[in-house]
């Protein structure tokens, strides 16, 4: 059979795998190597299924920070502050105007084909259209001919074929997806440019919340996410539209511009994101298809610029997949698993434990962490939550001793 050989194939050209090639082809003796990147969609980074949301910490990690690494036309906004609203619509602000604090949006779509383009520039070839179907011996079978490379990259996201294939991945358990809904509109209030707004409660977003993100200053994307259990996230939001007064009186509505939705992974990282030896027919997981998103907001951007930034390091250096392994668990693997607990945790909050925890932030000293990077701002604030409130603590605890692990579908429990 033939195939046309490569030494790495990328399946998947969201930013986990064109950071993986890009940083794989800027190494020095991987410079000259032949890397090809597949996906099934003509035009990657559309249609867009995210708001858009990302720390400015997480881009200088990863080498991308506007404006002296990415072009300024792919941010959409720069957020300085975010303001959470407890079931009673009563909110707390949120700082985050410190140089490491503060955070964007981005226009997805750009971003995409941006850091695209950069990996083409690099050296890689880019085939659009082009679908994985297995693995046979060694080689890949596409749609469009067969590969046969030293070395695989599964980023083709948190449904990854090449995962199912290998028999990695299964079908997730119903409360550990989200399932979300936003629509694109025009933004009548233009003093929400920099800021973000939050929404949670059981009569907005059970288990989940909504979410309002601004996009330059006339539009914003509104948007809510909640367990695939829950289900009917586009009936949510219109029930939302006419419970919050802002919106139900027309003062933030604007004209609906496009309709976006998708599904979110909400589960445990893999705790081994590869199978076999790199360079000898091995495979790689990255983004989403390695499970790398933050399972209480549903944040997955920062982990898949990161995790490509690693494991493209990784594969250019000939350091190994366990060097991978080994960094993203420095970096944020730990996280992730907080964040799974977190969620846990989350799910066991009442209204009324809402109203109080938006009570406790607003009892404490915010202005003295906003130097802090958003990870440990917000870790600070939970613990100072804690304090004010203990009853949290039990949720905390009854959360860590009742998900150690991911549940699954029983059909495959284990797999995960």
């Amino acid at each position: 059979m033939m195939a046309e050989l490569a030494a790495l194939a990328v399946i998947g050209a969201g930013p986990a795998g064109s950071m993986t090639a890009y940083h794989a082809l800027k190494q020095p003796q991987f410079r000259d190597r032949k890397v090809i990147i597949l996906d099934r969609r003509m035009t990657p980074g559309t249609p867009v299924n995210c708001a858009g949301g990302i720390a400015s910490e997480w881009l200088t990690a990863a080498d991308i920070a506007p404006p002296y690494d990415m072009p300024n036309e792919i941010v959409a906004s720069r957020i300085y502050s975010m303001r959470l609203y407890a079931p009673d619509l009563t909110c707390v602000d949120i700082d985050l105007a410190s140089p490491r604090a503060m955070g964007y949006t981005l226009h997805r779509d750009r971003f995409d084909k941006w850091l695209l383009e950069r990996a083409i520039k690099a050296g890689a070839e880019f085939r659009p259209g082009t679908s994985f179907k297995k693995f046979e011996r060694d080689m890949i079978l596409t749609n469009k001919g067969n590969i046969l490379a030293e070395t695989y990259v599964g980023a083709d996201g948190w449904q990854s074929r090449v995962g199912r294939e290998l028999g990695l991945h299964g079908p997730l358990h119903p409360d550990d997806m989200y399932t979300c809904y936003q629509e694109l509109r025009e933004a009548t209030n233009a003093s929400s440019e920099h800021k973000i707004y939050l929404f949670f409660g059981s009569n907005y977003a059970p288990k989940g919340y909504v979410w309002y993100f601004p996009v330059g200053k006339d539009r914003a994307r509104i948007g809510v996410g909640v367990p695939f259990s829950i289900g009917h996230p586009k009936q949510l939001l219109q029930r939302f539209y006419k419970k919050v007064p802002p919106f139900s009186k027309g003062r933030i509505l604007g004209k609906l511009i496009k309709v976006e939705g998708g599904m979110i992974p909400a589960t445990m990282p893999m705790s081994n994101p590869y199978c076999g030896a790199m360079g000898e027919g091995g495979v790689a997981f990255v983004g989403d298809a390695a499970r790398h998103t933050n399972a209480a907001t549903g944040g997955g951007i920062h982990t898949a610029l990161l995790g490509g930034k690693i494991l493209g390091e990784a594969i250019g250096t000939d350091r190994g997949f366990e060097h991978y392994k080994k960094e993203t668990e420095k970096t944020f693997y730990k996280q992730l698993k907080r964040a799974y607990t977190l969620k846990r945790m989350l799910w066991n909050f009442t209204d009324r434990d809402y109203n109080r925890a938006r009570e406790s932030l607003e009892s404490v000293d915010l202005s003295s962490n906003a130097s802090l990077g958003a990870g440990k701002l917000f870790r600070t604030l939970a613990r100072k939550m804690i304090r004010k409130n203990p009853r949290l603590l039990w949720y905390l605890l009854k959360a860590m001793f009742g998900a150690h692990t991911a549940r699954t579908s029983p059909e495959t429990e284990g797999l995960i």
